[in-house]
């Protein structure tokens, strides 16, 4: 953990393979990192987010004098849970309510759900139809939660078989099992990249990253809107890998949104 203005290091957590997720729960208080030693860790806050009121001496001086940015953070987390699993955790989330922490697994069809307040209980749902299917033909590799935090929006990779990228829509709830909606990606897959994904901020869509270099707009009606090549250029004469590795939308203040993406030819893309 790092001080945004000073770049100090604030506190190191250790885990003995590749660290591949980080999450924060919405109130804070949560943060889990999934790692392919296969362990899950969650982490909770032993001090708080925000320093104590100022004093006199303490008062902000005008409208630029920010007291937050100006104390030590004191925010500092300890281990609280650590669970193992049976095969590379691939994705995590909160639940916008900070009550569950929701894991997949690379060799699993479930959705993992982590009761965070009732000693630590798991419950899951099937992403087969099927509840009682327990075959695995897909991995779900990455997951987005929607702006009205109603909706999980679940993309697929490493499949068994000749069926392409997908994103599975589910409610956010633990007994929400109904696939609400399967919209093809276009992308085939990559044994060597991790597929990404950003709701857009009215929740109409998503943009999807691709090996090739493309960002797609994808409808919730599945249709593909737009794509667009933003990264893999040809720099001095020299082709750069096309992997786009992840994105994200923001709002601007026009009411609109644009794309930030960071690709494998080392280079960040703001796009609209």
């Amino acid at each position: 953990m790092e001080h945004l203005i000073t770049s100090k290091t604030l506190q190191s957590f250790k885990s003995t393979k590749f660290v591949v997720r980080v999450a924060f729960s919405p109130d804070g208080h949560f943060m889990a990192t999934a790692s392919y030693d296969h362990n899950i860790v969650i982490y909770a806050a032993v001090t708080p987010a925000a320093p104590p009121p100022p004093d006199e001496d303490d008062m902000p001086l005008d409208e630029t004098d920010d007291y937050l940015l100006a104390c030590e953070p004191e925010l500092r987390y300890e281990e609280v849970r650590r669970i193992k699993v049976d095969s590379n955790p691939e994705a995590i989330l909160f639940h916008p309510r900070s009550t569950w922490l929701m894991y997949t697994l690379r060799s699993s069809h479930l959705l993992y759900y982590v009761d965070l307040a009732n000693e630590w209980e798991v419950k899951t749902k099937s992403f087969n139809p099927h509840p009682m299917d327990t075959h695995v033909s897909f991995s779900v590799l990455n997951m987005a939660l929607h702006p009205s935090s109603k909706i999980i929006a679940c993309q697929t990779g490493d499949h068994r078989g000749n069926t392409g990228e997908r994103i599975l829509l589910y409610g956010v709830e633990p007994d929400e099992t109904e696939r609400l909606a399967v919209l093809w990606t276009g992308c085939e897959g990559d044994d060597f990249v991790l597929p990404r994904m950003s709701w857009l901020p009215d929740g109409s869509g998503l943009i999807t990253t691709t090996p090739n270099g493309y960002l797609n707009l994808i409808a919730l009606s599945g249709e593909t809107r737009s794509s667009v090549k933003v990264h893999g250029a040809v720099n001095l004469g020299q082709a750069s890998s096309e992997v786009v590795r992840d994105c994200v939308t923001v709002p601007t203040e026009d009411g609109d949104w644009e794309v930030i993406s960071v690709g494998y030819d080392r280079q960040v893309r703001i796009s609209r």
